[in-house]
């Protein structure tokens, strides 16, 4: 990121923000674009450690301190301890003192520069403490580092319930939350014995019964239209504007000249589901074999009889 637009992103964000206290780190401004941002943040007064030049060192981009300006007058001292921290003294009426640190902690890979700042703060700590001051820390870890933890921790979540938690595993895919109807009481409207229902057992139950047997279903078919209640017979009637011989093909198998271009116009990119047959695959296919495959299907069609695992999906 260039200085310019760190300047201008800083600039909006404190500009937008109502805060008393905020803290940046690893910005790697220099002290004359510190000063200019200064100027532009009016209503804050900003304070900046000295920057650690040492190529050697990755973390060395230093911390800043912004403080409105309403609290700018109860402030008494300011001291740069590394380019890693840096406190701001605050002095309130009834000798309350309040000393504010800004810290970065570098990342785990540099494990010295790590441990130096850690054991510099806990100094401070114990020197803050004997001085008779409060204390507040805003403690900053680069942004890019959480970010990375973050995604990481999300990523092995999801990976772990597509082994133990295929539910799971396909809500967070699709970013969804399950909804859901909780019954916790069910009432029996019988004529003699009415029952409330409040076990969790026996509402599962009723619940169960209720939709396998509150619609009866007919072991066959009627026979005709005719046979059908007014109400259904008139709807399913054919209609006089329209001719019955639009039907005459209509259970024909497809040809092969269908199929392929059926198949040509499936989408690429999609899922293979439970067969591993992606559309990338059947497009590929030879004349030959293509015709073959076109057998199955008419024999599928025609016996209405469609393999099991070709109806499932993950």
């Amino acid at each position: 990121m260039y200085g310019q637009t760190k300047l201008e992103e800083i600039s909006t964000f404190f500009s937008l923000k109502h805060i008393s206290f905020g803290g940046i780190v690893d910005t790697h401004l220099h002290p004359k674009q510190m000063k200019f941002l200064f100027k532009r943040i009016s209503n804050y007064t900003v304070f900046s450690s000295n920057l650690d030049t040492s190529k050697q060192i990755l973390s060395s981009g230093g911390v800043s301190l912004f403080i409105e300006n309403s609290l700018a007058s109860h402030i008494q001292d300011f001291k740069s301890h590394s380019s890693r921290l840096l406190s701001v003294d605050l002095y309130f009426k009834g000798n309350d003192k309040l000393r504010v640190f800004v810290i970065y902690i570098p990342p785990l890979a540099e494990s010295v520069l790590r441990s130096a700042t850690i054991d510099l703060l806990i100094q401070q700590l114990t020197f803050t403490k004997q001085a008779g001051f409060y204390y507040a820390g805003l403690h900053l870890l680069q942004e890019k580092e959480f970010q990375d933890s973050s995604i990481r921790a999300h990523l092995d979540d999801r990976n772990n319930n597509f082994e133990t938690d295929l539910s799971s595993f396909i809500d967070s895919a699709l970013s969804r939350t399950r909804r859901c109807i909780t019954l916790d009481r069910v009432f029996i409207d019988h004529p003699i014995r009415p029952q409330l229902l409040t076990d969790p057992k026996d509402i599962d139950g009723a619940v169960v019964n209720h939709f396998q047997n509150f619609v009866p279903i007919k072991s066959t078919p009627p026979v005709s239209i005719d046979t059908l209640p007014d109400r259904w017979s008139s709807t399913y009637q054919p209609m006089d504007d329209v001719s019955s011989s639009i039907y005459d093909s209509l259970i024909n198998p497809p040809t092969l000249d269908e199929w392929l271009s059926t198949v040509s116009s499936t989408p690429n990119g999609k899922a293979s589901g439970l067969s591993m047959i992606t559309y990338e695959m059947l497009k590929h296919l030879g004349t030959c074999t293509s015709a073959l495959l076109l057998i199955l299907i008419q024999a599928c069609l025609s016996k209405a009889d469609i393999p099991d695992l070709w109806r499932q999906a993950m």
